[in-house]
């Protein structure tokens, strides 16, 4: 074999698996998330907090495209303040900490831009307004008298946006939990977008 041949050989050898590689880099940019089955990734296969909400500023990733489980990390409020939990640009779930005086009230409530959400939960209620008063759209409500420990239990309660998405609840609501003032909220959201 002429030294000139096997020389071209060796370098073809020695190139094949960098095109390869090469090849193989424009396969990947390629891979988009059109490519991937859908629900292949569950939150079972996402390390904790790998995904910040951060994440979802750019607009690629909306409510309306997560179904299933949204968890509401522990937080607590002081009266006088509220929180919106949960919002999908119908309904919207707002948890709130207040007192009347003589009882601290921890609150989540539902509100909606369209009439006709439903309601079931501490109030049951079949046409939630922009006009209803609060006590016709507690989702969740506990109070005790100020300073004294009072909870709901992470009962299953829902409500259903007139589109017909639905926000199932099952958050642990209370006041003054072990001695430390103002209302205390967390658990998990079960949401699926109307059909």
């Amino acid at each position: 074999m002429k030294k000139g041949l096997l020389s071209a050989l060796v370098l073809s050898a020695m190139l094949l698996p960098l095109a390869s590689f090469a090849e193989g880099e424009k396969m990947c940019s390629r891979v988009g998330s059109k490519l991937i089955k859908r629900q292949a990734i569950t939150g079972g296969k996402i390390a904790n907090g790998t995904i910040q909400p951060d994440d979802f500023s750019d607009g690629a990733i909306t409510l309306d495209k997560l179904v299933g489980f949204l968890p509401v990390p522990l937080f607590v409020l002081s009266v006088g303040n509220q929180r919106d939990i949960f919002d999908n640009g119908d309904l919207k779930l707002t948890a709130k900490c207040s007192n009347d005086g003589s009882k601290d009230q921890a609150t989540v409530l539902v509100s909606s831009v369209t009439d006709g959400a439903i309601v079931q939960g501490y109030s049951d209620f079949l046409n939630i307004t922009s006009a209803s008063p609060e006590f016709n759209r507690y989702l969740h409500y506990v109070e005790a008298n100020t300073a004294a420990l009072g909870h709901d239990p992470a009962r299953r309660f829902h409500a259903i946006g007139p589109d017909g998405s639905v926000v199932q609840s099952s958050l642990y609501v209370a006041v003054n939990v072990r001695g430390a003032a103002g209302c205390h909220f967390g658990g998990v959201l079960h949401y699926t977008p109307a059909a």
